[in-house]
């Protein structure tokens, strides 16, 4: 038979004993055994959930924002998966949306240049007063306009030519020729004719344009309301560049914050209470108070 034989040692020891013994008035090795084990058994502290990787939690989020901080709480939403996630959507609408904004101003800027800024126009400037803007200047008209015929005006120019008459101009100091004028449609076609002075002779109300006006900023109409429409097409072009950055920025921040709350989660302290049954002489099991601590790195 088996029968509990007391309930505690002296009371300082807080445990529980009991006696096991065999109906022949011994202890039961086989038996005592294997209560001892199956208690061991019932009592063993749960294993520890899996780690998850910072790594794999940074690449998540740095593909997209806010998924690393899922996969850290196991892939339910959190708050800061859902800031992460909204920044990443606002910010693409406000790139897309200024980049459309910004298009659409550069195609009305470059209209705008085309019916009103002639490089024919500015060809004809500079021959007019080459000998004020540099007395040992000789080009004539018919060598830089090469295609008079052509439909487009800037058709007509041998801009190989025109930039060789510019440089030659531009040895004269203090005339203000700075700049050589590419061909257009490229970019800096379009930025030179209303940014520089030394293009304002080739807008269509600059009659009255000199080589003075040049050195003082005194440039036509035109010219201005040109110049305001380029850098409102910029403007817009900036905040979509820094929207862009901003957009870098949060896929950065996010796989970082996904990996640190990662290994944070990794760094957890369990701590479980029990009581281990511990054999004593003479057929006695002890209850004995067990503090089991486990730190995961």
């Amino acid at each position: 038979m088996y029968a509990p034989f007391r309930p505690s040692p002296p009371p300082k020891q807080n445990v529980w004993a009991f006696f096991i013994m065999g109906t022949d008035g011994s202890g039961s090795k086989d038996l005592r055994t294997a209560m001892l084990s199956g208690i061991q058994a019932q009592e063993a502290p749960p294993a520890m959930d899996a780690k998850k990787s910072p790594l794999t939690a940074a690449l998540y989020s740095a593909a997209l924002p806010g998924l690393g901080q899922s996969y850290a709480q196991d892939w339910s939403l959190s708050w800061k998966s859902l800031a992460f996630a909204g920044a990443e959507v606002s910010l693409w609408v406000i790139y897309a949306s200024y980049i459309h904004w910004a298009d659409n101003r550069t195609a009305r800027f470059e209209q705008y240049a085309d019916a009103n800024w002639d490089v024919t126009r500015y060809v004809d400037w500079i021959i007019q007063w080459q000998s004020q803007l540099n007395a040992g200047s000789t080009w004539s008209r018919d060598q830089i306009i090469v295609n008079p015929n052509a439909a487009n005006p800037w058709d007509r120019i041998d801009w190989t030519r025109l930039n060789q008459c510019e440089e030659e101009i531009a040895q004269a100091v203090g005339n203000g020729f700075t700049h050589r004028l590419p061909p257009r449609p490229q970019q800096q076609y379009y930025e030179l004719i209303g940014k520089y002075p030394q293009y304002g002779g080739g807008w269509n109300d600059a009659s009255g344009f000199t080589p003075g006006n040049i050195l003082t900023d005194n440039v036509s109409p035109n010219f201005l309301i040109y110049r305001d429409m380029r850098g409102g097409a910029n403007e817009m072009y900036n905040i979509a560049r820094t929207a862009s950055l901003v957009i870098v920025a949060n896929h950065v921040l996010s796989a970082l914050e996904a990996a640190w709350e990662v290994s944070r989660a990794n760094r957890t302290v369990e701590a479980r209470a029990e009581l281990r049954p511990v054999m004593r002489g003479g057929g006695f099991v002890e209850f004995v108070p067990h503090v089991d601590v486990k730190l995961r790195l």
